[in-house]
């Protein structure tokens, strides 16, 4: 519990049904933080675990999908049956959370503070560098917001530091 309080993620292990999402849900209950949540299957794949497909008025649009709101809004991210998703899912998550870093399909990379190659304060001016030299010709600079990419261009992303995953 120390551990999760201080920032770092957490792993339930348990037999089914004896109750570890109720405990989760509890915990974040009593430490008034919001959640996302997210079951794996055996059909999951990379792109359904960044994007999800919805429909509005007839209309298909793409969504983030609820890892990375989390990411985006400091919520916590709850993973069910993580044991049943193939390897290459399995292995981003793992990227994710050793390496705070991820890459999404659409170019959006997305950089924790908690990242091997950056302490908090060089990752606000890499961001910034990035960014900065990735505009357009019409100078399109991207904020950090939940939106799409412009005109093709790469975003980076800042992971916020209350994202954690249970």
């Amino acid at each position: 519990l120390h551990d999760f309080l201080v920032g770092e993620h957490l792993l339930l292990i348990g037999n089914q049904g004896v109750g570890k999402n109720k405990l989760a849900d509890r915990l974040l209950q009593l430490l008034q933080r919001e959640r996302m949540y997210i079951q794996l299957h055996r059909d999951t794949t990379v792109s359904s675990l960044t994007i999800l497909p919805t429909l509005r008025n007839g209309v298909l649009i793409w969504e983030d999908s609820p890892l990375v709101q989390a990411m985006l809004n400091g919520y916590v991210l709850v993973i069910d049956e993580a044991d049943k998703a193939p390897t290459e899912v399995v292995c981003i998550l793992k990227a994710l959370l050793e390496d705070g870093e991820i890459l999404l399909a659409d170019g959006r990379r997305f950089i924790s503070t908690r990242s091997l190659f950056f302490s908090s304060s060089n990752l606000d001016r890499y961001i910034d560098f990035l960014n900065n030299s990735q505009t357009t010709q019409s100078q399109t600079h991207f904020k950090g917001e939940a939106s799409s990419v412009l005109d093709g261009n790469p975003a980076i992303f800042k992971i916020h530091p209350d994202f954690q995953i249970i």
